[in-house]
């Protein structure tokens, strides 16, 4: 196997990997809450502050990465996320090392994904836009099998087999050792793309920024992040409360969600980049964010699943596809305008950590969680409009037609 397929195969485990905590904490809210005998509002915290160090995590991971090398970066950062996961192995023992934990988990998370990102289209520059929908495959791969895992501690935790604090060590313990492994797999020089073009199309040209366009996709970037963020950060806890003797583990949902962005992603990983490149922008939001507004009010915990996952298949896919446009109009500059999409992140942090304060004065989530849902359908409206406008001057794409 080709070295550039190795340092290929070994970021995508990273980040794979490294996502684990992003799944648990929410999975594990309620336990928490109860077991640390939490308010609503400092567990929202806790539930944002992986969010937190991925904001920093992302813009720095974005700039080492255009300054000096993709590889180099991404292998700094999974190092952090192997420390902070060694840090919330004993959280459970020692709580005041689960939140600085959690902050070092995402900020070597959140820099792994920037890093990885520049680093496959660095990689696959002929296919900018499946090599980053193939990453966010794998992170929904690895989130569609975490919640499983942790559903399944977690029932061990609530019968009393289990305390709380194994719950916690096992899973990160064996998380800070693959990334251990993975940082000395990605070792070595970086390995330029192939010399011919997978697709036959030219290497697109060095762009200039513009910062109209780069604020629009900051913009929707920030809007999706935020909507998916709380509804999937929330959720959990939100299905717990209305149905206090639920068919299944509403964790469970959270596989579900994995499995259908796992679908949508995995089909556009493997779509030239020329099909639905617009399209695949505006019209997902439009659809599901009216799913999710339902599904929050289903009569049944598998309706309100099935709708959840429904929506997440067609929502699924506006991000990779607005982050493909980016890519191919920007190349070179592509780690740092995603450096600061994930810099925005600290938008989504503020809003989780809001939904637990309103939620607390409220005593409901249902409002909070239907605002973010129709941030799905402000999303399409906002790239309809950009679409149109930027289309009539035939400046949406400057990269080739593959």
């Amino acid at each position: 196997m080709s070295r550039r397929r190795v340092q290929a195969l070994a970021a995508l485990a990273a980040v794979g990997i490294s996502g684990y905590s992003s799944v648990a904490i929410p999975v594990l809210a309620g336990s928490l809450e109860a077991d640390l005998n939490l308010g609503k509002g400092t567990l929202g915290l806790l539930l944002s502050l992986g969010m937190g160090g991925g904001c920093v995590g992302g813009l720095a991971a974005g700039w080492i990465a255009d300054r000096v090398d993709a590889l180099r970066s991404l292998r700094l950062f999974a190092a952090i996320a192997a420390v902070g996961c060694a840090m919330a192995a004993m959280g459970g023992f020692h709580n005041s090392l689960l939140g600085p934990g959690l902050v070092a988990i995402g900020l070597g998370s959140g820099g792994s994904y920037v890093a990885a990102g520049g680093l496959l289209g660095m990689l696959f520059p002929h296919r900018r836009r499946g090599s980053f929908s193939g990453l966010m495959v794998t992170n929904a791969a690895a989130g569609m099998v975490f919640p499983l895992g942790v559903a399944g501690l977690n029932g061990l935790w609530q019968r009393g087999d289990m305390p709380l604090s194994w719950v916690l060590a096992g899973p990160y313990s064996a998380v800070a050792v693959a990334m251990l492994l993975l940082t000395a797999a990605l070792g070595g020089r970086p390995e330029g793309p192939p010399a011919a073009p997978d697709d036959g199309a030219q290497p697109a040209r060095r762009g200039r920024l513009n910062p109209a366009v780069v604020l629009v996709i900051l913009a929707l970037a920030t809007i999706h992040g935020t909507a998916d963020g709380v509804l999937y950060c929330w959720i959990t806890r939100y299905l717990e409360g209305r149905f206090p003797s639920p068919a299944f583990a509403p964790g469970l949902v959270l596989s579900f969600y994995a499995a259908a962005y796992m679908t949508g992603r995995l089909a556009l990983t493997f779509m030239p980049d020329r099909v639905g490149r617009t399209a695949l922008v505006v019209v997902p939001g439009l659809l599901s964010g009216p799913i999710v507004f339902a599904a929050l009010r289903a009569p049944s915990l598998g309706l309100a699943a099935a709708g959840y996952a429904t929506a997440s298949l067609l929502y699924g896919l506006e991000f990779p596809s607005l982050m493909g446009l980016a890519s191919q109009r920007y190349p070179e500059r592509f780690s740092m305008i995603f450096g600061w999409v994930s810099g925005a992140t600290v938008v989504t942090m503020a809003c989780v950590w809001g939904v637990g304060r309103w939620a607390e004065s409220t005593g409901t989530m249902l409002p909070a969680l239907s605002t973010a849902a129709c941030g799905f359908v402000l999303f399409g409206v906002i790239a309809a409009v950009w679409v149109a406008a930027d289309g009539r001057r035939g400046r949406v794409v400057t990269a080739p037609q593959g």
